[in-house]
This record gives structure tokens, sequence and C-alpha cells, in this order.
């Protein structure tokens, strides 16, 4: 059975906000697609196979590497709980 990629947070060390560029090419090299960067909050989105986890959490700048979830919100009309 293969692995189906994972959405997922990546969040960038303080002091390596200046040099989100290389830390971001690095995450690419090691397996994150489709990365949308953040610079206003530092974070990167993207997908990776979940065994490829690992290695983006050892990336020298990353503070942590986070599974997105989806939100729902009930409906406008959805009584209140």
């Amino acid at each position: 059975m293969s692995e189906k990629k994972k959405h997922l947070l990546v969040t960038l060390d303080d002091e390596y906000l200046d040099k989100a560029a290389d830390v971001i090419r690095r995450l690419k090299k090691a397996g994150l697609t489709r990365v949308k960067y953040l610079d206003s909050v530092g974070i990167a989105s993207g997908q990776a196979l979940p065994s490829k986890i690992g290695a983006l959490k050892k990336i020298s700048g990353v503070r942590s590497v986070e599974e997105s979830v989806p939100i729902q919100l009930p409906p406008p009309d959805a009584p209140i709980q």
C-alpha cells in the first residue's frame, strides 16, 4: 500500500526568518511539495509523505512540523451548542 501525502505546517525558528529562502529550499529538497511560505508569521505549508517528516524536522531553522487538520465550522443557522 502506498503512502498518502499529508498536509503539513512547518514553523521556522525566529533566528532563521531572515534566511527563510534557504530553509524553504532545504525543505523542498527533503520532500516538502506544494510549498507556500507566509513570511509574516514564519510558517510554510506544504505536503509530504509521512516517511519524510522526520527528515523535515531535522533541518536547521525548523522549529516544528505539524500535520494540518481541517476545521469544520457549523452552518450559520445551526443551533448553539
